[in-house]
């Protein structure tokens, strides 16, 4: 039964990436919807998930607010908005500010390593904030026009999940999917994933296990950024049929 209902979602989510523009010309009705929701949400790859929803929200007729993982509010890091140029200097100085509660701003500044834009636009910023995770290194990058493209914080897996909750409030109800993990020896966890994403494109994304089994993370993508990485696996998904 569940290997006939995985073809059909299958079905329906190729309908409607491949032929979306002229099958579905009109209003889904709300049995198609959900069909068709449940689709995206099966898929393991964040970045066709995400490509999905989008196509959904399009074609279905529904505010964004009633898709799970899209969001009104604007995404950003504590004030530090995505895909603005310069905007790694004010993350910069959100780094040396007074909420670092472990670092004086002096301390900061004589160190090498913390709140400074490395080469490559990496930087690295200690006892970070965000949400309930406290006192976590957060690594974040700009672009060349010194634009906060990504950032990426781990920390405990219960913590993790307390922060999906967090978000939940400020951002609404996420997309979550479910899935598993193997270790090496072929023990096997469960993974959840959940997605948020804005409407210029810009994504948070908790996973509730990342490495070890008592870690997860989150990390926030600008929409620069995913689309970067949604081009870059269409081209290698492109070079890997041309090896078959």
């Amino acid at each position: 039964m569940w290997h006939f209902r995985k073809i059909v979602i299958g079905l329906a989510f190729g309908i409607l990436v491949l032929f979306g523009r002229s099958v579905i010309a009109h209003t889904l009705a709300e049995q198609d919807r959900k069909v068709l929701l449940e689709a995206c949400q099966s898929l393991k790859a964040n970045g066709k998930t995400t490509v999905c929803l989008n196509i959904l929200q399009k074609y279905s007729g529904h505010g964004e607010a009633e898709v799970a993982g899209k969001t009104g509010e604007v995404i950003a890091l504590r004030g530090v908005p995505f895909d603005v140029p310069g905007s790694g200097d004010a993350l910069v100085n959100l780094c040396l500010s007074t909420s670092n509660k472990r670092y004086s701003a002096e301390q900061l500044k004589k160190d090498e390593t913390w709140c400074k834009i490395a080469k490559g636009g990496r930087i690295a910023m200690p006892a970070f904030d965000y949400g309930n995770l406290n006192d976590y290194v957060a690594i974040a990058n700009v672009d060349s026009e010194g634009a906060l493209t990504r950032v990426e914080i781990t920390g405990h897996k219960s913590e993790l999940l307390q922060l999906a909750s967090v978000l939940a409030e400020k951002y609404g109800a996420p997309l979550i999917i479910d899935s598993q993990t193997e270790n090496r020896v072929g023990t096997k966890f469960d993974k959840k994933t959940f997605v948020w994403v804005d409407k210029k494109g810009t994504r948070i994304t908790v996973e509730s296990l990342y490495e070890r089994i008592d870690q997860g993370r989150v990390f926030i993508e600008s929409a620069s950024e995913v689309k970067m990485r949604e081009a870059a696996g269409q081209m290698k998904s492109g070079i890997d049929k041309g090896k078959l």
